[in-house]
């Protein structure tokens, strides 16, 4: 998770909560867009669920940095379905093909060093 999100380094207890993901499965289709699934598997309901408001709220968060800059890439988080079943959770994205060629115009993907 850290590799995925290391700005989850800076909150106190997400550590803590990251040390109880037992598994991470990333799928990604492609076709006409990109569909990306992303599925937790944590250490109990709660963790999920817990782990699920941090996540919103963080995708939030997030849209409000980027909203004037990148506000393709505000929409797409805004469009991010967050959901906790039992001790998994699941994030799920989709991008056009449109929405994936402006987002890599702007660098969105980009990793910085």
């Amino acid at each position: 998770m850290q590799q995925l999100v290391p700005e989850t380094s800076q909150f106190p207890a997400a550590a803590q909560l990251t040390s109880k993901l037992k598994a991470m499965t990333i799928s990604m289709k492609g076709g006409s867009g990109v569909d990306a699934t992303f599925e937790a598997v944590c250490g109990s309901p709660e963790d999920a669920n817990t782990f699920a408001a941090l996540l919103t709220a963080g995708l939030m968060y997030r849209k409000y940095q980027v909203g004037n800059t990148n506000p393709e890439l505000g929409q797409l988080l805004d469009s991010a379905q967050i959901t906790p079943s039992g001790d998994r959770l699941d994030l799920k994205l989709s991008l056009t093909d449109d929405q994936m060629l402006t987002l890599i115009r702007k660098n969105t993907f980009a990793v910085t060093m």
